[in-house]
């Protein structure tokens, strides 16, 4: 029977978080409501083994479909969304806990909302630290780029549901026809500014999104970076080089301009404060990124993505970073 509500899930080697994860979905008010789609990216930890074994005797309506090799956070994001047949999806991350009412809460307000949301954002607390937020909602604006106004700021009731830019994707829910009416996600981005994309790319295409204080999630920060022992460098180049194609993809020509150079100047000063704080050698480290920030990269997609976001804008970019 098809359901109003997709919960999906991409996993990569994420056994250690899975006990808080499943454990939180078992315990959800809407356990009938749903599906639960699982994708496994290519783990080799046992993630795949350990989900059939938890959810064996569980009456839960799950599918699990493996990948043989690890596909990106992008092309397996959308391989859920083209798997999903419900109205509703919720992109779940693999690193969190939430009450039991966070589904229910989500598919109400997201029922009751305008035609025109895209999305709720919603409050993301930090796992070992839950009265601090993590991220309630970003904006966007030339000289600060994209900045969450509540970050690392203490949780208050005065902080309520507002319209915002876009945000951090921990575990948001979508309307999956607009989702994917503005094409989903990029798969070239693989990881990280994959967020900062989709949020924009809806914005100009006259979309928006609402950050929802009734629906809390703990969120274990940068958890798969830690698990993995990414280079951190290499995480922040990674990061800045999607932040920069998001601009080539989503700015009007003018604006661009204004845009990249102070762009360039705001990351490389992060990078290289970051780099000092941590002892690496300052000619090693720019030399790094500049090779992995400038390599040779195809960018006919990049062509081909402006072109249809540019065909589909309906908003200016002014309108966009007033918010």
């Amino acid at each position: 029977m098809k359901k109003d509500l997709t919960i999906g899930i991409l996993l990569w080697n994420s056994i250690s978080h899975l006990e808080d994860l499943y454990g939180s979905i078992v315990s959800q008010d809407v356990i009938n409501d749903f599906q639960l789609l699982i994708i496994d990216n290519g783990s080799s930890d046992g993630s795949v083994s350990y989900s059939k074994a938890f959810f064996k005797d569980k009456d839960i309506d799950l599918r699990i479909i493996e990948n043989p090799v690890n596909r990106g956070f992008c092309q397996g994001a959308n391989q859920l969304i083209e798997e999903t047949n419900s109205e509703y999806f919720i992109l779940l991350n693999s690193d969190v806990k939430f009450e039991s009412d966070y589904f229910e809460s989500l598919l109400s307000n997201i029922k009751k909302s305008d035609s025109e949301v895209i999305g709720l954002i919603p409050k993301a607390l930090y796992f070992y630290d839950e009265a601090r937020i993590n991220n309630f909602g970003n904006n966007f604006s030339p000289f600060s780029l994209w900045q969450g106004e509540y970050t690392d700021k203490i949780d208050e009731a005065s902080i309520s549901t507002y319209e915002c830019m876009g945000g951090l994707f921990i575990s948001p829910i979508f309307k999956v026809n607009l989702l994917k009416e503005i094409g989903g996600f990029i798969d070239e981005f693989g990881s990280y500014g994959e967020d900062f994309d989709v949020s924009y790319r809806a914005r100009i295409m006259g979309y928006k999104w609402i950050a929802d204080s009734d629906s809390i999630i703990y969120h274990k920060f940068q958890a798969s970076i830690k698990d993995n022992n990414v280079d951190r460098r290499k995480w922040y180049i990674n990061g800045f080089r999607n932040a920069f194609y998001v601009l080539i993809i989503n700015l009007q020509l003018l604006n661009l301009i204004y845009v990249l150079p102070i762009f360039f100047a705001r990351i490389l000063t992060r990078y290289n404060i970051y780099s000092h704080q941590n002892n690496y050698n300052f000619f090693e480290t720019n030399s790094l990124f500049f090779k992995t920030f400038l390599r040779k990269a195809d960018f006919t997609w990049i062509k081909s993505w402006r072109k249809f976001v540019q065909d589909k804008r309906v908003i200016s970019d002014f309108k966009v970073w007033k918010l």
